[in-house]
């Protein structure tokens, strides 16, 4: 069943741009996983009701932008009719999801709700939260839900006081906490002014909202590198920073391991400093993952030295996901030659492995050889979601898999039209109750 909505119009934005900052670690859009609520989110379906609901989000071409659209269906769908979505946003905008709920953020502080009507799955706005008044100059990252009434939203100001802001996501008011003000990280009172918190990478921990600080300064090798996370506590209403020098630096997002904790690792870029700079000596190792607990600290019984786990390893170009406490490494192998500038690295090809993250075992990842990128979109119905970026960018196909195991993966949807950006579950089977 399609998706029956008035269309909103809104800016655009290219698909050149988003990649190229994703390679230079910068923001991208990200469409995030919702958070479990109070509400049940798979109560028996009512008459003519659908007993599933799918949220998909697409980024559409034009002749020289392109635009974000959404849609709800009752399954996962196979082909892209613009025609039965809605414009959303532009540049600048991300859609997540609350419990059933849709929101969809302009990127400038206003966050607009839109609510599902289960029998024909039609969309309808309900209302605005409007931020703009508080003084918000940094990236506003996607919402941590605690409870159908208690969210989060965070903006981490690079070298400025970051602001944390509580709102009730069913009526779209500011919640009891008032705006908290929290001081940048600094390290031996260096400002990190080129540091940010992932934006749009924010996950919920044990009473807290936790995003790995990730470094985009490829020039000042002055100061320490370090795997920093930053961590708000919703019961105390403060602001701390979480610093291990195992390991240099975070990529701009955590990966899930599934038992409550999460697997940071360093950025692709962070990888390749040794080749090009001199690291201070109290830096980590450029190749190290370490484990995030769910009150925000890092566990300092893990740590998974990739250059001693995977042979001839080089340089991380990324880390897409765990399964069943194995992860899939995507990297530069030993006989890759050092250019004279990193960015010339994209003209050679990487190799993928898995490795065990309890035993260090690995063996070769031979899925998805086909696409120089892959990322986890969603999950439905406890089976999970992957994003296939081709080769041939320009002209290949964006992908939707389905990942059938850690090694098997079946194409779903195919389209040269723009760029699947999201697939998220908001009722159904497999959902917790």
């Amino acid at each position: 069943m399609t998706t029956k909505i008035s269309a909103r119009t809104g800016a655009t934005r290219t698909w050149g741009n988003r990649f190229a900052a994703a390679l230079v670690a910068l923001l991208a859009l990200t469409v995030v996983a919702c958070d479990s609520t109070d509400s049940d989110p798979n109560p028996d379906p009512g008459p003519g009701e659908f007993a599933q609901g799918v949220l998909f989000a697409f980024s559409a071409e034009g002749p020289d932008e392109e635009t974000l659209f959404i849609g709800v269906y009752e399954d996962v769908p196979t082909s892209v009719d613009l025609s039965e979505m809605v414009e959303v946003g532009g540049e600048d905008a991300s859609v997540f999801t609350i419990g059933d709920d849709i929101f969809v953020s302009d990127g400038e502080g206003i966050y607009t709700k839109y609510v599902v009507d289960r029998t024909d799955l039609s969309i309808s706005i309900e209302g605005q939260l409007n931020l703009t008044g508080l003084g918000i100059t940094g990236e506003l990252g996607n919402p941590v839900a605690f409870s159908d009434t208690e969210a989060y939203l965070v903006a981490y100001n690079a070298g400025s006081a970051g602001k944390v802001v509580e709102f009730n996501p069913q009526d779209l008011t500011q919640g009891a906490t008032e705006v908290i003000d929290f001081e940048p990280l600094s390290t031996d009172g260096w400002a990190s002014d080129n540091a940010f918190v992932g934006a749009f990478r924010y996950v919920k921990g044990d009473g807290t909202i936790m995003a790995p600080i990730v470094n985009v300064d490829l020039t000042d090798f002055t100061h320490p590198f370090e795997s920093q996370v930053f961590v708000f506590d919703t019961r105390t209403n403060t602001v701390r920073y979480e610093t291990d020098a195992r390991a240099t630096g975070n990529s701009d997002r955590f990966r899930d391991i599934g038992d409550g904790s999460y697997l940071t690792f360093p950025a692709w870029y962070v990888s390749v400093y040794p080749y090009f700079a001199d690291l201070p000596d109290s830096s980590g190792d450029p190749l190290t993952l370490l484990r995030v607990r769910p009150d925000g600290t890092h566990d300092p019984t893990f740590s998974l030295d990739l250059s001693e786990a995977i042979d001839g390893v080089l340089f991380i170009n990324q880390v897409p996901f765990v399964v069943d406490g194995e992860v899939v490494v995507t990297h530069y192998p030993a006989d890759t030659p050092i250019p004279e500038e990193w960015p010339e690295l994209f003209d050679f090809n990487t190799v993928n492995t898995v490795v065990n993250l309890e035993t260090g075992a690995t063996r070769p990842f031979n899925a998805l050889q086909e696409y120089s990128r892959f990322n986890p979109y969603g999950t439905v119905n406890g089976v999970r979601y992957i994003s296939g970026i081709p080769l041939d960018l320009e002209n290949g196909p964006r992908d939707v898999l389905v990942q059938n195991s850690i090694e098997s993966y079946t194409v779903v949807l195919s389209t040269r039209d723009g760029s699947p950006e999201s697939i998220e579950q908001l009722w159904g089977p497999g959902m917790d109750s």
